[in-house]
């Protein structure tokens, strides 16, 4: 399964910024970052699991947004980029 995951956190507190940090470095152990706050993946379900378990144990549901969105496996073709174009890690790009 192929997901474009997002976020939104709160970074008024130190805190937050905290919970950034380690957001962002989970993702990047996971996937590959696209945009500053949006990541593509491809876990299988039981590794989908595992990332939504440990987001909802770093975020603060009450002030952070995290957002996973299924991609079409198949369609990768239909991916259109303007501008840099960051490969993701499990794809070899030709």
């Amino acid at each position: 399964m192929r997901i474009l995951l997002t976020y939104d956190i709160a970074t008024d507190t130190t805190n937050g910024r905290r919970r950034l940090q380690r957001i962002a470095k989970f993702c990047e152990a996971n996937g590959t970052r696209v945009q500053d706050s949006v990541f593509e993946m491809t876990p299988d379900p039981r590794r989908l699991e595992f990332i939504r378990r440990t987001l909802m144990n770093l975020m603060n549901p009450a002030e952070d947004s995290i957002r996973i969105y299924p991609l079409a496996k198949n369609e990768p073709e239909r991916l259109e980029v303007l501008g840099k174009r960051e490969e993701p890690r499990d794809f070899l790009a030709v």
